[in-house]
């Protein structure tokens, strides 16, 4: 069921911080790592003014305007992005962005979203912070704000005892992050449930009836034609 508008949280749950981490882990499976990760601050751009009632409605129109542009060099939208408040901030609500984006695009796509947040000149640093992701750390620090049961799944993700640590040592002030009126995670549709589950059913379609008809048809070719359909050259 859709939430509610009006919907409020004050952490993420076990369920849903496990929806992020099988989200995460099916973009690395099917080649599109979440491999870009941008930080925002509202308080510096032009939704400064906007209220919590419309502000609301900015990541969602953002995560729209990156999803067209990608589009427009035929880059698949996949993202996870966490909405936080936390209640000792000066600065109010901000956003966590983990998206997938060829290396080749990053800069143009850093532009594109500096210029749908267009800030004041003096304030766009303060509004955006980017980097390149090399580990599940980011993922695990974004999903922070959640339940004592989801903190412990989250630190159940690191393989050694120093990133475990040092993930708890960041944290350990932070798992407050505020409430939330809407959606506190927003999970881009290709990476939603329903397409890993119709992944998951492509791939068993594919090995009991397809595979078994490409091996016949490879079989009847004639040798250079078999290798082209195998994908080799």
């Amino acid at each position: 069921m859709p939430r509610r508008s009006d919907y409020r949280s004050n952490a993420l749950s076990l369920a849903r911080v496990r929806e992020a981490i099988a989200a995460h882990d099916h973009a690395k499976a099917i080649g599109c790592p979440l491999n870009f990760t941008v930080d925002i601050h509202w308080h510096w751009t032009r939704f400064a003014k906007e209220g919590v009632w419309n502000r609301r409605k900015a990541a969602p129109a953002l995560l729209e305007s990156l999803r067209h542009w990608l589009a427009y060099y035929g880059v698949g939208f996949f993202s996870i992005a966490v909405r936080e408040c936390p209640p000792s901030s000066t600065e109010g609500e901000h956003l966590h962005l983990l998206v997938h984006v060829p290396s080749d695009l990053q800069e143009d796509f850093l532009q594109h979203t500096k210029d749908f947040l267009r800030g004041t000149r003096r304030h766009r640093k303060r509004a955006l912070a980017w980097a390149a992701t090399y580990n599940d750390g980011k993922l695990a620090y974004i999903l922070k704000g959640s339940t004592p049961p989801a903190r412990d799944l989250l630190t159940a993700m690191f393989d050694t005892e120093y990133e475990r640590n040092k993930f708890l040592e960041g944290t350990k002030e932070k798992a407050s992050q505020g409430v939330i009126y809407g959606k506190r995670l927003l999970i881009s549709q290709a990476l939603g449930r329903g397409a890993r589950l119709g992944a998951n059913s492509v791939t068993v379609h594919h090995a009991r009836r397809e595979v078994p008809c490409v091996a016949a048809l490879m079989t009847a070719l004639p040798p250079k034609a078999a290798i082209r359909l195998a994908g080799v050259e």
